[in-house]
C-alpha cells in the first residue's frame, strides 16, 4: 500500500517536472542562449525547484527505508530508483537553465543601466550645444545691430 502511494507520488512529481523546466532551442552551439523572464517568474521557478528538491530528498529517504525493510518487489524498487535518478537529472538541468536565465537577466539589467547613462550624457551634450547655438545667435544679432548703427552713423556724417 505504501509502495503504491510512494510510486504514484514519484510518478506525479517526475511527470510534472518538465512543466517547470525552462526550455531553450539548442540549434546553434556558438551563440549563448538568452532566456528572458520577469523576476517574479524566476523566483517562482526557483521556489518550485526547491520544493521539488525537498520532495525528491524525502522520496529518496522513503525508498531507502523500503529497500531495507522489504525484499519483495525488488524490480519495482529498481524502476523507482531509475525514475528518481531521471528526475534528479532533470532537476539538475532545470537548475542550470535557471542559473543561465538569472545571469541573462543580470546582464540585461547592466546593459539597460549603461544605456541610461549614455542617454543622460547625450542629453547633457545636446543641451550644451543648444545653449552655445543661442549664444552665437545673440552675438551675431548684436554684431548686426552694431554694424547697422555704424553704417547709419557713417551715412549721416
Amino acid at each position: 500500500m505504501i509502495k503504491r502511494k510512494l510510486s504514484a507520488a514519484l510518478l506525479v512529481c517526475c511527470l510534472s517536472l518538465p512543466l517547470f523546466t525552462v526550455s531553450a532551442d539548442t540549434t546553434t552551439a556558438e551563440q549563448p542562449q538568452t532566456i528572458t523572464m520577469q523576476y517574479n517568474q524566476y523566483s517562482r521557478l526557483k521556489e518550485i525547484m526547491n520544493q521539488q528538491e525537498m520532495t525528491l530528498t524525502t522520496l529518496e529517504a522513503k525508498l531507502k527505508v523500503l529497500e531495507q525493510s522489504s525484499t519483495t518487489d525488488k524490480q519495482t524498487l529498481i524502476q523507482l530508483n531509475d525514475t528518481l535518478e531521471h528526475c534528479n537529472n532533470q532537476l539538475t538541468a532545470a537548475k542550470q537553465q535557471l542559473t543561465n536565465a538569472n545571469s541573462s537577466l543580470t546582464k540585461a539589467e547592466e546593459t539597460l543601466k549603461k544605456q541610461n547613462e549614455s542617454l543622460q550624457i547625450l542629453t547633457s551634450q545636446i543641451k550644451k550645444l543648444e545653449n552655445k547655438e543661442k549664444t552665437l545667435r545673440r552675438q551675431r544679432d548684436m554684431y548686426g545691430v552694431l554694424a547697422g548703427t555704424l553704417l547709419i552713423y557713417a551715412a549721416v556724417k
